[in-house]
């Protein structure tokens, strides 16, 4: 059983148990689909990130770069993000998060505009770099 800590924007938090290894669940999260392990919300206020200690998993809502206020991305877009940085496809990204793959792409071009990057992995490693998303690097095989 693997304990999961989930801490709010408001100093609330929750305490959930799930059957799941720890890994799997930071992996889920991080891949931009926290509503499978946090329950679906169609219209979500802010986007989540999580960190394993131990046999423990803490899920809290990343701060986004103090030195980019104007990139005011949504939580879809971290999520969107999230989704590409651990391998998903366009198509895979729209599957996983319940859009069509239009909304994908025109979110993906309006990210890149704001980003002012040309291509979607120059987005990506920009939003790396910036620690607006992390990668996932444990499934980069050896």
């Amino acid at each position: 059983m693997t304990q999961v800590f989930v801490f709010s924007d408001k100093d609330t938090f929750q305490v959930l148990t799930y059957s799941q290894r720890p890994e799997e669940i930071v992996r889920t999260i991080n891949r931009g689909d926290w509503q499978s392990i946090l329950g679906f919300d169609p219209d979500p206020a802010h986007p989540w990130e999580a960190k394993r200690i131990g046999k423990m998993v803490i899920v809290y809502p990343p701060v986004p770069p103090e030195d980019y206020p104007q990139l005011d991305l949504s939580p879809k877009d971290y999520q969107i993000l999230q989704a590409y940085c651990s391998g998903m496809s366009t198509d895979e990204v729209a599957y996983s998060l319940r859009i069509s793959g239009r909304t994908v792409r025109n979110r993906t071009t309006i990210m890149r505009l704001k980003m002012n990057s040309r291509t979607l992995y120059e987005l990506l490693a920009k939003a790396t770099a910036l620690g607006i998303v992390s990668p996932d690097l444990d499934s980069i095989p050896d």
